[in-house]
């Protein structure tokens, strides 16, 4: 849709992994690039 974010997400979410104790992973294949964010329940 050729929107551009601020590029804060990851940073947030690498944030919220370290505090809260999870993991932030990601998955690259050609033409896209995956995140998981993983917490503790």
């Amino acid at each position: 849709d050729g929107s551009r974010g601020a590029g804060l997400g990851l940073a947030i979410a690498y944030e919220l992994a370290e505090r809260m104790s999870g993991r932030l992973t990601a998955q690259s294949r050609p033409g896209s690039t995956t995140f998981t964010l993983v917490l503790p329940a």
